[in-house]
């Protein structure tokens, strides 16, 4: 009876050393973003005169449409003025890091972005680097990875929102 009892307690060990290691290292995921549920609106750029470009400069291999999510999100929130300005702008969204990753019993979400905003004659009108993290408890498994990325991909686009509408000077004829 002492046996069995030895034994399994080795056998409970063993899968508790093993369970250990395993939720010790790394797991990252690669999440499509939903759109952010409060209405976020560019006061001050007209969706008639602004193009959207978004592109993906990560170097991993991922399988989510952050650059798609992005894209809808700043079109959507473009002004449906047409009166606002007679200029023509550009605004590109470079994705540089975009994922959730499991370290330590814990998801973190990781977002970062370069931002630019030129008019149609090349002219700077202002650059951002936005740069989102967070972290959460490992409740739920996969459904808390979900939660972290679609909590630092909204902290972003309410900050870059805000910078938008905020911080630009922008030409108006």
């Amino acid at each position: 009876m002492q046996n069995k009892i030895k034994k399994y307690i080795s056998t409970l060990s063993a899968f508790f050393l093993i369970s250990c290691i395993i939720t010790g290292c790394a797991s990252v995921r690669y999440i499509t973003p939903q759109a952010v549920k409060n209405e976020l609106t560019l006061n001050n750029l007209s969706a008639n005169k602004t193009k959207v470009i978004v592109t993906d400069y990560r170097l991993s291999t991922y399988t989510d449409d952050v650059c798609g999510s992005i894209q809808k999100q700043l079109t959507q929130a473009l002004s449906q003025d047409a009166a606002l300005s007679d200029v023509i702008y550009i605004l590109t969204v470079d994705v540089i890091e975009y994922k959730s990753f499991f370290t330590h019993n814990e998801w973190h979400g990781e977002i970062k972005l370069k931002v630019i905003l030129k008019n149609a004659n090349d002219k700077l009108l202002g650059s951002w680097d936005i740069y989102e993290t967070t972290k959460r408890a490992n409740l739920w498994g996969y459904a808390t990875a979900k939660q972290v990325s679609q909590e630092v991909y909204e902290k972003a686009m309410s900050y870059l929102i805000s910078v938008l509408n905020n911080e630009v000077k922008l030409d108006v004829y």
